[in-house]
């Protein structure tokens, strides 16, 4: 049977795009425009499924809200499927290509909504998948997208499913812009019996703080406070229950293991056993490692997850790693070693000038006595070029008037274009010292940025790690709907900015002759040794 197609728009959102990319409403009629068509997505291109050529659909909210100057809707719609029959279906899966965009809060507004009993109910799943919820950002294109749908459908004779744009419940409301793109949406059982995946791993509790990938020696967690911290993400992919346990191990440079330490998981369930519907998309572990660096360096942090139930489906993803640098002076989220992106000011309405813009982390101190010194920054090869001002600011963070009108330090630069690269691999960070040194305590959260709040003839760029904010840390200032410009936080981008604490420019000394027995490759000057 067919789908169909409803929203808030009167028929006018949601629309089937043909072979030519071009627009057709629910009632057939066309839209005249290729989608997605609106004043601020116009451009973006069509959604790159396998089957684009022949057709996709499109929630297209903003072309419906063009213009803006006459005014605009929060809107909502849903395509629903027709009856489908699981009565002998254990296990019930949906796959989809999709692109998105939306605005302006970082909660996403895509669902997917199935349905036992016709229609009078719904149970909603989150559908953005493995995309990092940040507005005004858009999703890869294509972005593959799984979603186990087996506690509402599993073993019904009578399911619809429907892909839902609504206004999120965290916010309630202020989703009327960009768009949804959906094709080639496969429904399956799974047949995997014994299937977990370590999903993430994080070196500290980014439930309730953030990680670092760069962590000063005077920051480091002590062994009387359990020493580093490993968090883990896992799910289980399987149709059976398993019961689980994680080896987390430190490694040095050389790959040699340093610590060792196993946590039992209990009885993960499979998602169609789950007494949550729908089931949490992982399940979370903190396990101390008692491990303390004796010093600088770099090291890894690795997770494996075992069963006891057999033979895993695909072994290839029990096993999870990540990179940490103990340092002397900087903090930071950043990789340097796999920056990616290039954070850039939108255009202004003034022809020839940028927008105002920022870029910043949130921070928090493990330990007291620490003093902030400066700003070390990594600008982008798009950077400068022209008459540019800007200020270096740290946040402390009150969270009952939030981070843009948080109080802060500031200190004001005039942009130099010797710092400007010729491009990512020839970028190197730049200090930036504060005014007067910054007292850190453990009671507060700082945010550390670099922002321009005018418009200006030259770009403020900053190098950064493209889909890579797990724990919330990123900011970036921008424009509302209404107009304003204001910190917006959780971005799914993290940029290399750090904070630093030393009274000098900082440079990683040590041995630099590769023949040398006591050779450090994180070395950038010889130290004589």
């Amino acid at each position: 049977g067919a789908w169909t197609a409803e929203d808030t728009g009167g028929g006018l959102i949601w629309q089937a795009v043909n072979e030519a990319g071009d627009g057709y409403f629910a009632d057939g009629t066309a839209s005249g425009v290729q989608p997605p068509a609106g004043e601020f997505s116009t451009n973006i291109g069509t959604l790159n499924s396998t089957t684009a050529a022949n057709g996709w659909m499109v929630f297209d909210c903003d072309y419906y809200n063009t213009p803006i100057s006459d005014g605009y809707e929060n809107t909502e719609g849903w395509i629903t499927s027709p009856s489908l029959d699981f009565g002998n279906v254990g296990s019930v899966s949906i796959a989809w290509d999709q692109y998105f965009r939306y605005c302006c809060y970082p909660y996403a507004p895509i669902y997917l909504q199935v349905s036992s009993d016709g229609g009078a109910s719904w149970t909603t799943f989150d559908a953005h998948g493995i995309f990092i919820e940040s507005a005004n950002t858009a999703s890869a294109n294509p972005l593959p997208t799984v979603v186990d749908i087996s506690c509402a459908a599993a073993y019904q004779s009578n399911v619809l499913i429907r892909f839902s744009y609504l206004q999120a419940p965290e916010t309630g409301d202020l989703y009327s812009h960009y768009y949804w793109g959906i094709d080639d949406v496969t429904i399956y059982e799974n047949i995997a019996s014994n299937d977990l995946e370590a999903v993430l791993l994080t070196n500290g509790d980014i439930d309730n703080t953030f990680e670092y990938r760069v962590t000063p020696m005077e920051q480091v967690v002590s062994q009387a406070d359990g020493g580093v911290l490993a968090g883990l993400r896992y799910k289980n992919n399987g149709v059976s229950d398993q019961s689980a346990t994680v080896l987390i191990e430190v490694l040095d440079s050389n790959g040699a293991v340093l610590s060792s330490t196993y946590e039992s998981l209990g009885v993960v369930s499979a998602p169609a056993n789950s007494v949550i519907c729908p089931d949490p998309s992982f399940e979370s572990v903190y396990v101390s490692t008692g491990w303390v660096p004796e010093g600088p360096g770099t090291y890894t942090l690795r997770a494996s997850i075992s069963s006891d139930s057999g033979e895993d489906s695909t072994p290839e993803n029990n096993v999870i790693s990540k990179t940490m640098v103990f340092t002397d002076y900087e903090m930071g989220h950043d990789d340097e070693e796999a920056l990616d992106t290039e954070l850039t000011p939108q255009d202004s309405d003034i022809q020839g000038l940028y927008n105002p813009c920022g870029y910043g982390s949130f921070f928090h101190m493990q330990n007291s006595g620490s003093l902030a010194y400066g700003v070390a920054v990594r600008f982008g090869p798009n950077s400068g070029a022209g008459n540019l001002e800007f200020e270096t600011r740290l946040y402390t963070v009150d969270g009952a008037v939030g981070l843009t009108d948080s109080p802060f330090e500031t200190t004001y630069w005039q942009y130099d274009d010797a710092w400007t690269p010729s491009d990512v691999e020839t970028s190197e960070y730049v200090y930036l010292p504060f005014e007067d040194p910054i007292d850190l305590t453990t009671e507060n959260f700082y945010f550390l940025g670099v922002i321009n709040e005018f418009e200006s003839e030259a770009q403020l760029t900053v190098m950064g790690n493209a889909d890579s904010d797990t724990d919330g840390s990123t900011g970036d200032y921008g424009q509302t709907g209404a107009g304003d410009f204001v910190w917006f936080t959780s971005q799914s981008a993290t940029p290399a900015i750090r904070l630093v604490f030393s009274p000098e420019p900082f440079i990683s000394a040590g041995c630099t002759d590769l023949t040398a027995c006591n050779y450090d490759p994180d070395a950038e000057e010889d130290d004589g040794s």
